[in-house]
């Protein structure tokens, strides 16, 4: 790209230059924002640099991916907006109005649509400069039939995604106003120089991008690489029966944003780092997803560290990647798996043994603000005050009454036999003085055995709500009754006695999950609460942004309750879990090493060794020998890492590590808890080593988790979201900024930051 510097423009002014670095879903948020709020300025110019080298819009969700990799949400509930209007259609709303649903004659009539050929070269003619030399390509694609249900409640490709995301970009870029100019940099931005003016210079490999003005930094899941100083044996090789944290859980990291994008860049084998490319005995990361697997034979076996979202994709490349085919198996919704011949035999292991829950029918069917009976806005508020505030015995208790009042609403519902012995609700108190906050905030942790008011009937404050629950509690048989300790050990129920034993038992647990998917929110009591559990993510986040918890709260909350958490409601479409059960009555994969095995190396002598004592990746393939059942042990050719390290992604992107080393940027740190994101202002603005804001450097998404709370997932249209509100505050306080110092874009005279050496810093940051 030719460089457009802001004094070859024709205008009267000097156009105002804002980079965004990063053009997946959190960018394009940032620029509605800028659409919307650049016209009380109608006669100054604004220049946007959309700075990705690869994504116009899609972010990890490439096109190019194949048509079996899954949107983990229902269309229903996936935007790239939550509002609802003409301008911000749903992904469902979208998929009906370009006849891709699978109800409709063009979905139905073919396996593969094609996309658009016009939207791009229409919306770059229409809002780039005229000497913009960089355009976007086609969004032509061919997207797949979705699974469980057609149209709207369907799990759709994540490719078909990724092109409606695109399209969107290009709507927004088209209806631009007029003083607006933009033009896509297909560059990667390694490093920020702050000027003596307060402007940025951008580097990226090819050229540096001078006089930058605001800088928003939107780069989600980006190319991560590791300090040639860091071993791989903790992180990266060792059994998961060490790592209990949320940058390794198997459960992946995200849930709505999907899959991170990226490859870990290979380091020479004598820093202890394995060459993946030189050792196809070991796959370490497989996105963005490039025919990783062409070299595995199907007389292999390939063992998969992990069982949460990235081991499904890795599932279904093996087998209906090589010409597998599941089949209706009776009228229930299993399947049975018809083999091609060219699979290799597949293990899975993790730390918890399992693979996530299915998620329910009907999860996308509930519109609108959900209302809380326990965890209310006014509890909330009251809370918030106390802060610092205790997750596991201030917000927990309440959150464990929301998914009792979920499961036992719905088990009312479907016993309605019980309604007639439950006292009704009505508003203003019946029996306390108290206020409904100050009761439950008395007694949050007391599960007692709550009784009925005298006159019978219930107020609708909290403290009532309370007793309700537990009177209803007291009305369901003892074998019925919710029970989230029983949620997160179904072991429990299993027989342990041999790997067989526990295969079928296995199999039988994957049953019973799917046809409670099946059954849905509405028929299953455990799934409705499960899926609350997913919608009061965004309650509970008011509790934890900005350091409202503790830091040793925050990281038990990270490390301990998180991970279990997200097994319970983040998992994968149900046909997932049918899939894998046929998968596993088929013999092609392989389930039963139980909790944290451990996985060592062979050498060609024929000697396993840990991956800790190993700079370079085995030649003679992998063990895998379960602790449950210390004597049963397989051979594996190839290891693929099947998970996410979210932490070491953000700290090792290189644009981050170049923030860090200049004392631009400093981890966020909760009395001494690192989560591994920035700290920011409450309008996203990056705080510096010496603890000022950065008055012109924004960042938004997962570049700030630790600061913000869960910031992976996308809006779901006509729900409460922090993304657009987030990129509505960081956009604001730029145009307050612009506008408090007419065009100049720094808030005080540039000082030069507190050189501290790096290699001390790197080693307490990223080796710790």
């Amino acid at each position: 790209m030719t460089h457009l510097n802001r004094h070859q423009k024709n205008h009267q002014k000097n156009p105002v230059r804002i980079a965004l670095v990063g053009l997946g879903p959190r960018g394009l948020g940032i620029v509605e924002q800028i659409c919307m709020q650049a016209p009380a300025w109608p006669d100054q110019p604004f220049e946007l640099l959309l700075l990705d080298p690869a994504s116009f819009g899609e972010g990890c969700h490439q096109q190019h991916q194949p048509d079996h990799f899954l949107m983990n949400t229902a269309a229903e509930q996936l935007g790239w907006s939550a509002i609802r209007s003409e301008n911000h259609k749903s992904f469902a709303q979208w998929i009906r109005e370009n006849g891709l649903d699978a109800g409709s004659q063009n979905g139905a009539a073919s396996q593969h649509v094609a996309g658009s050929q016009n939207g791009t070269d229409d919306a770059s003619s229409a809002t780039a400069t005229p000497t913009s030399t960089t355009t976007a390509p086609s969004s032509a694609i061919n997207s797949a039939t979705p699974k469980n249900n057609s149209a709207s409640h369907g799990y759709y490709a994540r490719s078909m995604f990724g092109r409606y995301l695109r399209e969107s970009l290009e709507q927004l870029l088209r209806d631009a106003p007029d003083h607006i100019h933009w033009q896509w940099i297909q560059q990667k931005v390694t490093g920020l120089q702050k000027n003596a003016d307060g402007s940025w210079n951008l580097e990226t490999p090819e050229e540096l991008i001078e006089d930058v003005d605001y800088v928003h930094l939107c780069t989600g899941h980006g190319s991560a690489e590791r300090p040639k100083n860091r071993k791989n044996s903790k992180a990266r090789l060792r059994s998961q029966s060490n790592q209990d944290s949320q940058a390794t859980q198997d459960s992946q990291a995200s849930e709505d944003s999907q899959y991170t994008q990226g490859t870990m860049d290979s380091q020479d084998t004598n820093t202890g780092e394995i060459n993946p490319s030189a050792s196809p005995s070991f796959i370490e990361f497989i996105y963005p997803f490039d025919d990783h697997f062409a070299s595995l034979a199907s007389h292999q076996t390939v063992a998969l560290e992990g069982m949460g979202l990235t081991a499904f994709d890795v599932v279904a490349e093996l087998t209906e990647g090589r010409g597998g085919v599941f089949l209706p198996k009776g009228d229930n919704g299993l399947l049975e798996y018809v083999p091609s011949g060219r699979e290799p035999s597949i293990i899975a292991y993790s730390r918890t043994g399992l693979p996530l829950k299915a998620k329910p029918k009907g999860q996308d069917q509930a519109h609108g603000k959900k209302v809380y009976k326990h965890l209310t806005d006014d509890v909330v508020r009251q809370l918030q005050s106390e802060a610092p505030v205790d997750f596991e015995t201030q917000i927990l208790p309440l959150v464990e009454l929301e998914l009792k009042q979920t499961y036992y609403d719905t088990y009312f519902q479907l016993h309605p036999e019980l309604w007639k012995n439950l006292p009704a609700v009505h508003e203003g108190s019946a029996n306390s003085g108290k206020s409904g906050n100050s009761a439950v905030l008395e007694d949050s942790t007391n599960s007692g055995n709550s009784v009925a008011p005298e006159d019978s009937t219930f107020s609708a404050n909290v403290a009532d709500q309370k007793s309700r629950l537990a009177l209803m509690e007291s009305m369901v048989p003892q074998q019925d009754r919710f029970s989230l300790d029983a949620l997160l050990d179904p072991f429990s129920s299993f027989d342990m006695q041999t790997e067989e034993t526990f295969r079928r038992s296995l199999e039988n647990y994957l049953r019973e999950d799917f046809l409670k998917a099946e059954l849905g929110v509405a028929g299953s009591p455990e799934k409705a609460a499960m899926n609350t559990l997913r919608d009061i993510r965004e309650q509970i986040a008011k509790l934890i942004d900005f350091k409202m918890l503790r830091g040793d709260s925050q990281q038990w909350l990270y490390h301990t309750y998180l991970p279990k958490i997200k097994w319970l409601s983040v998992g994968p479409p149900r046909s997932r879990i049918a899939e894998w059960l046929a998968l596993s009555e088929a013999g092609v994969l392989t389930l039963n090493f139980g909790a944290a095995p451990e996985c060592t190396a062979v050498e060609s002598d024929g000697v396993e060794r840990d991956a800790v004592e190993r700079d370079a990746a085995p030649s003679s393939g992998w063990i895998l020998r379960s602790k449950t059942w210390p004597s049963y042990a397989r051979h594996a050719d190839t290891l693929i890492q099947a998970r996410i390290q979210v932490s070491d992604e953000i700290g090792n992107q290189p644009l981050v590590r170049n923030l860090l080393e200049q004392g631009l940027a400093r981890l966020f740190d909760n009395d001494g808890y690192r989560p591994g994101g920035l700290e920011v202002t409450h309008d996203f603005q990056i705080i510096g080593r010496n603890g000022k804001p950065i008055g012109n450097l924004w960042a938004t998404g997962i570049l700030t988790e630790g600061e913000r709370f869960y910031t992976f997932s996308l809006p779901s249209p006509g729900k409460t979201s922090r993304f657009d509100a987030d990129a509505k505050a960081a956009v604001q306080s730029m145009f307050t900024t612009f506008g408090n110092h007419t065009h100049k874009a720094y808030e005080e005279p540039y000082e030069e930051p507190f050189k501290e050496p790096y290699d001390e810093q790197a080693e307490k940051i990223y080796n710790t």
